[in-house]
Order: C-alpha cells, then sequence, then structure tokens
C-alpha cells in the first residue's frame, strides 16, 4: 500500500473510533447520563437464534478511499455482537426501566404497546447510529491530513452524505416522538402487524423511506417511513410492520398484505427486494454460507444501484436466498 494510502486509512480508522466513543449520553428525553452499551435487540433469547461463537454477518459499505474500482462498494463482514447488534444508546437505568415488559424472553405481538417499545427502541438506535455517522463526517471533513491527501471532489462527497444524515435524523426524530407520545399518553398512531417467515437466523431492523419516488425525495414535507423488523425465533422469523396513521405510503398496507399472503417459492424474492432497501440487517453465519456466490455479486451490484436511486421500490426479480426456502 502506498505511504499517503496508508496515511488516510490510519486518519479515517482514528476518526471512526472517536466518533462511536464520542462520550453519547442517553438518548431518552430529558436524560443527560452517560449511555452503555445497549442491545438492539432483545438480550434474553433473540441474539442466541442469530449469533454463533459471538459473530453475525452484515452488509457494509466500504469507506469510499478504501477500495478499488474493480471492487464492489459493499461487502458481507462477519462481526461481533458488540459491534452488530448493540450501540451506545440509553443510560443504564433508562434501558433497564423501558423495555421490561419486552425482556422477558417474550413478545406479544398483539399488544401494541409491546409492538411500540420494540420500534421505539429502534428507532431510538437508528438515530444513534445516524449521530455517530454525523460526527464522523464532520471530523473526516475537518481533518487537515484529508484535505491535505485527497480529491476536492472525494470531500464533497463526504459533505453530500453528511447532509443527507441530518435529513434522515430529523425524519427519524419526528417517528419517535410519535411513538414516545403512544407510550406515555395511549395515543396508538400507529398501526402494527406481525407474521412468521420460514427462515431461520435473519434479523433487521430499519426505519425505510420504501416506495419513495424521486418527486417525493425533493419534496420538502415529512417523508413516510415503514418500520421494519425481522427477529429471530428458534424455528422460523418474525417480521413486523409499523407506520403511522396519518404519514402512510399508500402502497404499505397492500405490500404487508403480499407479505400476510406469500406463497413459500416467493418469500425469497419478496425478503430480497426488501433487505435491499434496507442499511441494518444481518444473518447467522450458518445462513451465510448457504448463499450461493454468484447471488451474492448480484445482491452488491443491486445494492449500489438501490443507493444511487431516489425511487426506492423493491426489486422483487432476484432471490439471495436461492435453495434455500
Amino acid at each position: 500500500m502506498p505511504q499517503d494510502d496508508r496515511i488516510i486509512q490510519n486518519e479515517f480508522g482514528k476518526i471512526f473510533e472517536r466518533a462511536k466513543h464520542s462520550n453519547w449520553t442517553c438518548i431518552e428525553y430529558g436524560c443527560k447520563d452517560a449511555a452503555i452499551n445497549s442491545h438492539l435487540l432483545q438480550r434474553n433469547g433473540i441474539l442466541n437464534y442469530v449469533a454463533e461463537d459471538g459473530k453475525v454477518v452484515m452488509p457494509c459499505i466500504k469507506s469510499i478511499f478504501g477500495y478499488k474500482d474493480s471492487e464492489s462498494l459493499i461487502e458481507f463482514k462477519k462481526i461481533g455482537l458488540k459491534e452488530a447488534l448493540s450501540l451506545d444508546v440509553f443510560c443504564s437505568q433508562h434501558d433497564t426501566n423501558l423495555f421490561k415488559e419486552i425482556e422477558g424472553g417474550c413478545i406479544d405481538y398483539d399488544n401494541y404497546r409491546h409492538c411500540a417499545l420494540f420500534c421505539y427502541r429502534s428507532l431510538c438506535a437508528e438515530i444513534r447510529m445516524k449521530e455517530i455517522e454525523i460526527e464522523k463526517y464532520k471530523l473526516l471533513l475537518n481533518s487537515d491530513i484529508l484535505n491535505d491527501n485527497i480529491s476536492y471532489g472525494k470531500m464533497m462527497i463526504l459533505a453530500q452524505q453528511e447532509a443527507m444524515m441530518e435529513i434522515g435524523k430529523m425524519e427519524n426524530e419526528q417517528y419517535r416522538y410519535w411513538l414516545y407520545e403512544d407510550l406515555h399518553n395511549h395515543t396508538e398512531s400507529f398501526v402494527f402487524k406481525a407474521f412468521d417467515i420460514p427462515i431461520k437466523g435473519l434479523f433487521a431492523s430499519a426505519a425505510s423511506s420504501m416506495f419513495m419516488t424521486e418527486k417525493e425525495y425533493k419534496s420538502p414535507d415529512l417523508m413516510d417511513l415503514l418500520l421494519i423488523q425481522i427477529i429471530p425465533q428458534k424455528e422460523n422469523s418474525r417480521i413486523m410492520f409499523g407506520y403511522h396513521k396519518q404519514h402512510a405510503n399508500k402502497n404499505y398496507e397492500p405490500y404487508i398484505e403480499k407479505w400476510r399472503n406469500v406463497k413459500k417459492e416467493d418469500i425469497g424474492f419478496m425478503l430480497t427486494g426488501m433487505l435491499i432497501q434496507l442499511l441494518h440487517w444481518g444473518m447467522a453465519p450458518s445462513l451465510f454460507i448457504k448463499l450461493l456466490p454468484h447471488n451474492i455479486e448480484k445482491y452488491y451490484s443491486l445494492c449500489i444501484e438501490d443507493y444511487l436511486s431516489q425511487n426506492q421500490y423493491p426489486d422483487e426479480s432476484f432471490n439471495l436466498f436461492e435453495g434455500i426456502f
């Protein structure tokens, strides 16, 4: 590796660590206590259904400075649980007390409050992830080493990515506030629906602008978000959707009904189309090794197309999980 590349990579590594561990405080409204490493899924039971030897496999976006033009910008990586499924989100008190009802190892998916708590934790984690990314981009843009060693064009890419993260954080904050109101005032402003799907060792936790068009992307109005969770269980996975009653894309309900009535041979296609849209999902290593190499490469290329597109419609013509169902 050339000397300049080593300098750049070393600076990136330092900044990433500094951003992730920037003495984050508890994200709960009004709390200023230090945040602890909080699990993004329930500690009791669920993590045992996806982690193997303390590891999971997740798709990761490479640094724009860390890959060759001949390589994919996306790659699957084996990651430790502490890095993949925990984050400095809540203080010890709020991490324990807020989620007592759903930490007993069994969620009642017919219980509105249980579903709201699950999605509230997910949105808080999503916001903290974006805060960390924003801090990272700010540090990168203010780095004398990077400004002296990389092009103006690449620095502008970082500035654009920071701006996109700021917009995403703002959207997530509004939905998080509505869930907070639900939990404290029993307003029940969301709809939650959940179904079992016959695949083991899969998880996801995301707020997606699925079905958004380029025209809507450029609109100043609040984006409609679909809250998506895939919760690993002992013999299968539970997929849960949530959306705000007053801010729901017209495609949400028919899309969710497709999941309710999906045929086994179509699940892999629908799952792939959805996961390409999400930033935070992963699987057990034993599930990953079942994926066919040419399908992994196809997934990488479709992810890049989706990443660069402002039309967020799920492409269900490809099955990453070919041969598994």
